[in-house]
């Protein structure tokens, strides 16, 4: 096992050790760090996209009232920040948290994000385990035809897969929220916006320690893509050609590829684990040649 760094890591190369940069947002790393810390590279965490709730999100005003409580419908979460951000609805609107708690059914895509949503409503969650959001899609699908529930997505106000356009194609109700908006840009470890200052130092820390190594960079989205070019800026040494690059899937490859990516490697199963384990064995190949 080697460590994970978050911005305080070495300025010098660990005996040419191979590189992975992890690009997920600050708030993804304790989360992440369950496969990070197994992986036989370095792992140099950049956050290059920052996790932004929507000041007052379209439809969360109807969330509250006796119009909510009659209807009763089912929540879908497709995403662990989604479940986050309801949480900070406990202080900032508990009314509508409060309505919330009287839905009839919570499903959530993938593990880690039922298992938040389990703990934040104290009640067993509905957990599709599926590579993708068709998966949540078909599970609501079946669970909502059988009794005309409408349901409720929270969701990111970008998003790859448009769940609600899928359930409304099977005649399912469905009303989209997006809760928060994904900021294209790097951050420091506390999710903050890093200073001009702060970014000029990060560049430098990050070309000394690259000195001799080949790295390979993990994106998840395309949004990460464009934090991690606002980062390079104009230093040569963190251009996109230098770098192995390993996505989820083909939306983020494209947005690679129009980087100047010309080093592209896509997930053959479009999960946070395995985009891991791929970045890692791109870093190892390239540095044992």
């Amino acid at each position: 096992m080697h460590d994970v760094f978050s911005h305080g890591f070495s300025n010098t190369p660990r005996n040419n050790t191979p590189v992975l940069i992890w690009t997920r947002a600050a708030a993804d790393l304790p989360a992440d760090k369950t496969f990070l810390n197994a992986l036989p590279v370095d792992v140099l965490h950049i956050p290059c996209i920052g996790i932004e709730p929507l000041a007052r999100p379209t439809g969360l005003a109807e969330l509250s009232g006796q119009n909510l409580k009659k209807v009763r419908p089912r929540i879908a979460f497709s995403s662990q920040n989604a479940v986050k951000i309801c949480a900070s609805w406990k202080e900032t609107d508990p009314e509508a948290f409060s309505a919330l708690t009287g839905c009839t059914g919570i499903f959530a895509h993938g593990r880690k994000t039922a298992d938040l949503a389990e703990k934040l409503f104290a009640q067993p969650v509905y957990c599709v385990d599926s590579p993708t959001s068709e998966g949540l899609a078909a599970a609501l699908i079946r669970d909502a035809n059988s009794e005309s529930i409408p349901v409720l997505w929270f969701c990111g106000e970008e998003v790859a897969f448009d769940l609600a356009a899928q359930l409304e194609m099977n005649r399912v109700t469905c009303k989209r929220i997006p809760i928060y908006r994904t900021a294209t840009h790097p951050t420091d470890v506390d999710g903050c916006r890093l200073s001009a200052e702060a970014l000029a130092e990060l560049k430098s820390k990050l070309v000394m320690r690259l000195a001799g190594s080949k790295a390979a960079i993990c994106f998840a989205s395309p949004s990460a893509v464009a934090g991690w070019l606002e980062l390079a800026g104009k230093e040569a040494g963190l251009a996109p050609k230098f770098f192995l690059a390993a996505v989820i899937g083909p939306t983020t490859a494209r947005a690679a590829a129009q980087a100047g990516f010309s080093s592209i490697t896509s997930c053959a199963w479009p999960q946070l684990a395995d985009l891991a384990d791929l970045g890692a064995q791109l870093a190892r190949a390239a540095n044992s040649r």
